[in-house]
């Protein structure tokens, strides 16, 4: 519902509502917000404290790229302007690094990052991910069934991100359940309280390796990214530790739940349509790396992140004022029939595909790549070493809260049962 006020469109809005998550099915939450985006693609509503719901995929397009007059900051200490963030209200409990920074600084945490985040550099891991997947498919192949979520979807990218970073593996449990605990469960529901708890032990354990680092610098090249961190000068200067710290928490939160969430969609849709799934398994490389692209616009594991207006603005016919909050729908945006053709239906083939699922502008995600290469390595293993498998579609159990980043708790699956391959991966924890 909307109604005009004043200068503004009002609409009656919560993206952290629970009935998004009862409607959402298959796709999420982007289709479902396509009557608001069709009627007014800038909205205001009053729920969080008020903020302007952006749903139109050339409206966000223009916030993300104009990063002086849309912040990212967060600066809970009110040491600056007293930004809030990219989430709404803030989702966790420290600012996320360098996705929470505007320029300069920004620009020198990502331009210092970005070799390691490269298509070529990650290419570099992909023999390892393969590796890894197929002694995940190993440990519930002869099972005949799995939980596909926890056995399958979760551990690649959780170790693949430790790994990263130089974590201890053997943790990995752990930090697959903080993660996902942080951007499942809404900030003031009773089961937060738990969620923040892991987390805090997570959070512990990060600034326990950043300080052993520090303690015992290694030279040459560093070989994870915490040890880069710790060594690098950025801006001319050395990180102190509490930088290094939001840094890390930035890179767990972005490459382990959405990742694993895009993964668990793309499964669950392909298992609803054979003759997908058949082209699929017997298609080529380049055909899965187009069809990943289509899930991800599909079903954007980041449903919307969000800016501060630094100044008066005009977006999409609205009157935006100074500090007043906008929330970049990109869920929505990519169903946005002004760019995509027949936005509603599912296109493999699909090419190009501009989807706005790892944001557009300066501050799109850096780790774009490494979910690019985890889903397509993952969902190829499964339909070639899993190819009759089902659903329990009844079974399946969605985020309660889907307003910043939307996934899956649980998935069972269930498949004929075949034999080990062997793999160098070793799994530990």
């Amino acid at each position: 519902m909307s109604e005009a006020t004043g200068d503004r469109v009002v609409i009656d809005f919560d993206h952290h509502a629970a009935e998004h998550s009862r409607a959402a099915g298959d796709l999420g939450m982007g289709p479902l917000l396509n009557p608001i985006r069709d009627k007014c693609p800038v909205a205001w509503t009053e729920s969080n404290g008020g903020y302007w719901l952006v749903t139109g995929h050339r409206e966000i397009r223009e916030i993300a790229r104009k990063d002086q007059l849309f912040s990212s900051d967060h600066d809970p200490g009110n040491l600056r302007r007293g930004y809030q963030g990219v989430t709404i209200p803030p989702n966790f409990p420290v600012p996320l690094g360098f996705i929470e920074m505007d320029a300069p600084e920004h620009t020198e945490i990502r331009k210092a990052l970005m070799p390691w985040f490269t298509v070529k550099a990650v290419a570099g891991w992909r023999p390892m991910v393969e590796s890894m997947v197929t002694a995940f498919i190993d440990e519930v192949i002869e099972k005949g069934e799995c939980e596909f979520v926890e056995d399958l979807a979760s551990p690649i990218p959780t170790i693949l991100t430790m790994m990263l970073m130089g974590a201890p593996l053997d943790r990995w449990r752990i930090w697959s359940r903080a993660f996902h605990g942080q951007v499942s469960i809404a900030p003031g529901l009773p089961e937060r309280a738990q969620a923040d708890a892991e987390m805090a032990g997570v959070m512990g354990e990060i600034t326990e390796l950043i300080a052993e680092r520090r303690r015992h610098p290694v030279g040459g090249k560093p070989k994870d990214l915490i040890t880069f961190l710790c060594e690098t000068e950025i801006g001319g200067r050395l990180l102190d530790p509490q930088e290094i710290f939001l840094h890390c928490v930035l890179i767990g939160a972005g490459g382990i739940d959405t990742t694993a969430a895009a993964t668990a969609t793309t499964i669950k849709w392909l298992s609803k349509h054979p003759q997908q799934r058949d082209f699929l398994r017997s298609g080529t490389p380049e055909q899965m790396e187009v069809a990943v692209e289509e899930f991800l616009r599909l079903f954007a594991p980041v449903t919307a992140l969000a800016r501060t207006a630094t100044d008066d603005a005009e977006i999409g016919g609205q009157r935006i004022s100074a500090d007043e909050r906008l929330l970049l729908m990109y869920a929505t945006a990519n169903y946005d029939p002004a760019v995509f053709e027949k936005p509603d239906e599912v296109d493999l083939c699909r090419n190009p595909n501009p989807h706005a699922t790892f944001g557009l502008g300066p501050h799109r995600c850096i780790g774009a790549p490494f979910a690019r290469m985890v889903i397509q390595v993952l969902v190829r293993q499964v339909l070639e070493r899993l190819p009759d498998y089902t659903i329990d579609h009844d079974q399946v159990e969605i985020h309660p809260d889907i307003g910043v980043n939307q996934g899956w708790i649980r998935m069972p699956m269930s498949f004929t049962p075949g034999p080990r391959v062997g793999s160098d991966f070793q799994i530990v924890g």
